[in-house]
């Protein structure tokens, strides 16, 4: 069956968090491949004359996505794509910085949208990244109407992020792809290490030469190189048949221990279980492994590297 094809005109694309982990790695890689179809738009070009641009990065004492007046400059008919690459992480600190996550992941996500209502017609495609943890666990590989449960505010705010752009493309016809992902890894730009669960277990071995796993570490997640990532989110920019969905974005199928296991063997630690912490209990998921078929479906997308082959061939 021949794909949908996507639109084959370049798209003006805006990153905004162009300075966190993945808005760093999605804007090389809008400006290093002239076939992607994405052509990078910066602050300065899209801001109306005499306005003052923010500095857009994810660093909130440089830019304040959260205030009223956050986007009212920004001209929105030069914008085709708006990557939501702004935000908050984390899970049990979520709870500690409970109005910071909930400002920054979806008081400024609206003021996003409404900022786009506000000017006229033109509407860009909003593309927002969510995660693995608004899901409850399964067993088995989880599609994108499984049950969710939220049980950390990080993952309350990124649901109501998603309702948001839901409720703005029904009363306002404002598009959007949700971008639901799993566990990054891999760096293909400077030596920083993904957040989350790869980054603490390779801090861990480097830091007490030991890697700890709650339980038995059997606990699945989808793991995703990074370059797998950031070309997922350009056709989530792009892609006719992604207008108005919500997709898991692909990758392996493994558990925390055959990652932690290799992270040490590579890295010369060791691996030590413990019990779980009463807390960590319970807010802990379980097993989230995607099933990714529609992504692929509706792309033909497939995954070019592999964890194995990625730990080989670098040093974490």
């Amino acid at each position: 069956m021949s794909q949908p094809e996507c639109v084959d005109a370049p798209k003006r694309a805006l990153v905004l968090g162009d300075g966190g982990f993945l808005g760093r790695h999605l804007a090389a890689a809008i400006d290093g491949d002239p076939n992607s179809g994405m052509m990078r738009i910066r602050w300065e070009q899209i801001y109306r004359r005499g306005a003052s641009a923010p500095v857009a990065t994810d660093k909130q004492a440089e830019w304040d996505a959260t205030a009223p007046h956050a986007f009212n400059e920004v001209d929105w008919r030069t914008v085709d794509v708006v990557f939501v690459l702004f935000g908050a992480t984390g899970t049990s600190v979520s709870f500690k910085q409970g109005r910071r996550f909930l400002d920054i992941n979806t008081t400024a996500l609206q003021a996003l949208l409404q900022s786009i209502v506000d000017q006229g017609t033109h509407r860009p495609r909003v593309v927002y990244p969510s995660t693995r943890l608004v899901y409850a666990g399964s067993d088995s590989p989880l599609a994108e109407d499984a049950l969710t449960d939220a049980r950390t505010v990080y993952a309350a705010s990124k649901l109501a992020g998603e309702a948001l752009l839901l409720a703005y493309a029904a009363a306002h016809d404002v598009p959007y792809c949700v971008a639901r992902i799993g566990v990054p890894y891999g760096n293909s730009i400077d030596g920083e290490l993904s957040y989350g669960t790869i980054g603490a277990l390779v801090k861990a071995a480097r830091s007490s030469g030991a890697i700890r796993l709650f339980g038995d570490g059997l606990q699945r997640r989808t793991f995703s190189h990074v370059d797998d990532l950031t070309r997922c989110l350009m056709l989530c920019g792009r892609h006719l048949a992604l207008a108005n969905t919500t997709v898991n974005l692909p990758g392996e199928d493994l558990s925390l221990h055959h990652v932690g296991s290799a992270l040490a063997g590579k890295l010369g630690a060791l691996v030590e279980f413990a019990p779980w912490p009463e807390f960590e209990l319970k807010i802990e998921s379980g097993s989230t492994v995607f099933n990714a078929e529609r992504f692929g479906s509706l792309t033909g997308y497939t995954c070019r590297q592999q964890f194995e082959r990625w730990l080989a061939q670098s040093t974490p």
